[in-house]
């Protein structure tokens, strides 16, 4: 039993190691194309926290397992920042600026602020919802239904809040948030 443990926790810190040094490297060639190193760094990420399922019990196994990708994950940020301090200021010419495009981008961080915020949490919520609700229909009592909602709320939240400030086009993003919203009050209309 201890053997299979170990196994499973090398695993685990083997595939962490592994995603966080692919992202590092995918993010660090942003002007090339770099989107399967991101899914195979965030894939690798998900083995290492899923390999923590079969040691002990399956809640305390995950929490260890996201503790533990979260720890590597910075060791790498740091180890690999190449951080030597700040440069040297050198005295720059501010340019001219341009209000078009200044008042433009100020709109849209308001934008992907709003989606981050207010909007991915009414996601999770409605996502939750949809969880409490299938619980249910298993049979679930209610005290671990409302168990299983406050849990999946804010992971649920970090997630629909990750995918509001990822690089891709604001209409995409809108459209994966406001998803959750129209199925979980979908939901609702259905129920009441």
């Amino acid at each position: 039993m201890a053997h299979s443990a170990a196994i499973w926790i090398l695993l685990s810190l083997g595939a962490g190691l592994l995603g966080a040094l692919v992202l590092r490297q995918a993010w660090k060639r942003r002007r090339e194309p770099h989107r399967l190193l991101v899914v195979l760094g965030w894939l690798a990420l998900l083995a290492a926290v899923l390999a923590w399922l079969p040691i002990g019990l399956p809640v305390y196994g995950l929490v260890l397992g996201m503790l533990l990708i979260q720890c590597l994950a910075l060791a790498v940020i740091f180890w690999r920042s190449d951080w030597t301090g700040p440069a040297p200021s050198e005295p720059r010419r501010p340019a001219a600026p341009q209000p078009a495009r200044a008042w433009r981008t100020g709109l849209r961080g308001s934008v992907v602020t709003l989606l981050a915020g207010p909007v991915a949490l009414l996601g999770a919520v409605a996502l939750s919802l949809i969880l409490f609700t299938l619980a249910g229909q298993a049979g679930w009592s209610e005290a671990n239904r409302l168990a299983l909602f406050l849990f999946a709320v804010p992971i649920l939240w970090s997630a629909l809040a990750t995918l509001a400030v990822l690089d891709l086009k604001l209409r995409l993003r809108a459209l994966g948030l406001v998803l959750p919203l129209v199925l979980g009050g979908g939901l609702i209309a259905l129920t009441v």
